[in-house]
């Protein structure tokens, strides 16, 4: 039942009786996101994949997209879908596109806010891979590039030319892996518009999304 909400974006009281009693369904939804089933989910879902892939990736990508998210309580507004309520998703990938860490956020704060929250996620796994970390120009900082430092990681975003115009021009290779991971999440009609009204419902969903 919560993989059918996940893909048709339906409510809770519309669906299929075959899956049982709607209040039931959504009961048990919320109690497995408070005690960190789907978190849970998300950590041996990622191990074993890293475990299967035969080696350790030493290069990954950070990137966020927004989604509507017209009963959010915790959504802002956006600032690219005229200030409509909206929340941003926050995803790091390897170079094969497979999501390792994701966060959720309003969606009127801006992407380098989130960098601190979506890396914590990433460390959680202690691979000991993972040294360069692309990005886009959005994350193109002394501050964060200190941070990623801190972290063990390198991180090369591309040029922002409004902070530096007298500067070399960088765009790092394969950071469109990131944006075709969350094309694929928004093949989820869960997650390409939220519906979902805590924010802790909606991370529950994107971290099972992420999962499969």
């Amino acid at each position: 039942a919560i993989m059918f909400v996940l893909e048709n974006g339906s409510k809770w009281r519309l669906l299929p009786k075959v899956y049982g009693k709607t209040s039931t369904v959504h009961g048990t939804f919320m109690r497995w996101v408070r005690n960190g089933t789907f978190e849970s989910v998300a950590t041996r879902a990622r191990t074993f994949y890293l475990s299967k892939l035969g080696y350790v990736p030493t290069w990954c990508a950070i990137h966020a997209s927004s989604s509507k998210a017209p009963y959010a309580q915790w959504s802002g507004k956006n600032p690219v879908d005229r200030s409509k309520r909206g929340v941003k998703k926050n995803i790091i990938v390897d170079q094969h596109g497979a999501v390792l860490s994701c966060t959720v956020g309003p969606a009127n704060r801006h992407d380098s806010i989130f960098f601190k929250e979506t890396l914590d996620d990433l460390m959680h796994l202690e691979t000991g891979g993972f040294k360069i970390l692309a990005a886009d120009s959005a994350y193109d900082s002394k501050q964060l590039r200190n941070l990623a430092k801190d972290n063990g990681f390198v991180l090369y975003a591309a040029t922002n030319r409004r902070r530096r115009r007298n500067c070399e021009i960088r765009r790092p290779s394969l950071r469109w892996k990131v944006e075709a991971s969350h094309s694929w999440l928004n093949n989820f009609r869960g997650l390409k518009t939220c519906w979902t009204k805590t924010k802790e419902a909606f991370l529950a969903l994107l971290q099972l999304g992420s999962s499969v």
